[in-house]
């Protein structure tokens, strides 16, 4: 029965734990914006900045990413 339930219970985290994180659909989009037009997604980026959660550790480094990826495709 003890068995059982631990079974269970580990189920459970298992199962909460592997949600999957959704982005802010701004940064999204400015990731699309990286290949086409970098230094919108540089202006967009800026915008992002002034809202963005920083404490949100996922959407703070896709955030980085993202202006690294536009500066580096030419939109210094």
């Amino acid at each position: 029965m003890v068995k059982n339930i631990a079974s269970f219970i580990l189920l459970v985290v298992l199962c909460v734990s592997c949600g999957k994180h959704e982005y802010p659909s701004a940064l999204v989009e400015a990731d699309s914006l990286c290949y086409s037009n970098p230094k919108l997604a540089l202006e967009k980026l800026a915008q992002i900045r002034k809202d963005l959660d920083t404490t949100n550790t996922a959407d703070w480094m896709y955030f980085r990413l993202v202006k690294l990826k536009a500066q580096d495709k030419g939109g210094h």
